[in-house]
């Protein structure tokens, strides 16, 4: 009976180690498990674009992102050193410009931390940004960041996978040069008539309302008119801006512009100058009465 006792006691020990080993693994493959899926939505974006020595890495949370549920997406600017990236400035009236484009071309926000809450210093000294977004399909985002530092542009680009349902449809494509956006009827006109390749573009947007021209418009963060430009495989993404026609150009990218206080309309002008052929969407905003109006063209480039 003492043997029998011993050997229930032993196996009892023995259940326990094993049963402890087999808890500690399955907890140590969570977190294996969930620090890579934490990695696989952690962007860094390293040097490139106007800004050398820039880096911006993207935190999500939740972790992965799916569709319909409210998404918490953290940027931090880093310097070459990896440290809190100093002198970031105000550009066109917002601390950071953030502009989501899904690969079908069906969904566009232009979105920015202050939409959020106020800017606080602490922010600006650690230069971690914040902002909240529902990405209402699943499938690929291009995230696009602008900022600026001192005389810094800082221009980069991310990607992330919105997981869950519904899908997204099939990328849209429609290549009327005259359309109507929410009760305004825009015209786009572009010079040349035959857009190549490395050689600028002027875009020329016409509003009217009613038949009648719109010469009332508003300013909209600081610009007559904001556009992000991108290619079909969202390789190439370009944020620029409207001008009043007849104006000077604007200043370079990065830098605060001038505030309108007169009134302008019907035609607003941008110069663009397309890297490489392909097929490129056009989204434009600009203010009327208060409201933002988003315009969206499609332009073959040879």
């Amino acid at each position: 009976m003492a043997f029998l006792k011993n050997n229930i006691y032993l196996s009892g020990k023995t259940s326990v180690f094993f049963i402890s080993i087999m808890l500690l693994f399955v907890m140590l493959n969570y977190s294996f498990s969930f620090a890579n899926s934490e990695k696989k939505h952690t962007q860094h974006i390293t040097e490139s674009g106007h800004a050398e020595g820039v880096k911006i890495e993207l935190e999500t949370n939740p972790v992965p992102i799916e569709a319909s549920i409210s998404t918490l997406l953290s940027f931090s600017l880093l310097d070459k050193n990896g440290k809190p990236l100093k002198g970031i400035t105000i550009s066109h009236e917002r601390i950071l410009h953030v502009v989501i484009i899904s690969e079908d071309f069906r969904i566009f926000s232009h979105v920015h931390p202050e939409d959020f809450g106020e800017i606080t210093q602490k922010m600006i000294n650690e230069a971690k940004f914040n902002i909240k977004y529902t990405f209402p399909k699943a499938g690929r985002y291009l995230v696009a960041i602008d900022a600026a530092a001192g005389e810094k542009h800082i221009s980069r680009l991310m990607y992330v996978d919105v997981k869950g349902s519904p899908a997204m449809e099939p990328p849209l494509e429609c290549y009327a040069f005259e359309k109507n956006f929410k009760g305004y009827w825009v015209k786009l006109s572009v010079s040349p008539k035959t857009v190549n390749a490395g050689v600028e573009t002027e875009l020329r947007y016409n509003i009217t309302r009613d038949g009648n021209p719109v010469t009332d418009l508003e300013t909209y963060l600081a610009a007559a008119m904001h556009l992000a430009i991108v290619n079909k495989n969202l390789s190439d993404f370009k944020h620029t801006h409207g001008l009043i026609p007849g104006t000077p150009g604007e200043h370079p990218m990065g830098h605060i512009h001038g505030i309108f206080n007169e009134r302008f309309g019907p035609d607003i002008v941008a110069k663009v100058t397309f890297p490489e052929k392909g097929t490129y969407n056009i989204f434009g905003e600009f203010k009327h009465n208060g409201k933002v109006i988003l315009t969206e063209f499609t332009l073959t480039v040879k």
